[in-house]
């Protein structure tokens, strides 16, 4: 997977999981930078995953609420919610939630069309 705006940081991190619950593994890709009004985010590629993907083309992602919250830095997967997907924890390390930098995790539930 590759970007062309500037700053993306594409591969910060990298997880794997079944979101889809097809059998296949899929990835999910963080970019904490220039992407999206430099929020970051977390692109989901679904398996089989074959060649070169443009970050732009990527349809499902979670993004940053606000500029630098730093969202795709940290990506975990895990069977969390008690259906068989897997679902994807995205840390915002910088969002400014409770206090400045006070970081957040979000939880995305896998399923089809995460």
């Amino acid at each position: 997977m590759c970007s062309s705006k500037l700053g993306d940081r594409v591969g910060i991190a990298i997880a794997v999981g079944d979101f889809d619950a097809d059998g296949t593994a899929d990835v999910a890709v963080g970019g904490d930078g220039g992407a999206y009004g430099e929020t970051g985010v977390a692109w989901v590629l679904y398996g089989p995953v074959v060649g070169a993907t443009d970050a732009d083309d990527v349809v499902d992602r979670v993004l940053g609420e606000v500029r630098g919250d730093g969202v795709g830095l940290h990506l975990t997967t895990g069977a969390l919610t008690g259906n068989p997907y897997a679902d994807l924890l995205v840390g915002a390390t910088t969002r400014d939630s409770a206090a400045t930098d006070a970081g957040a995790i979000y939880l995305v539930e896998g399923g089809p069309g995460l």
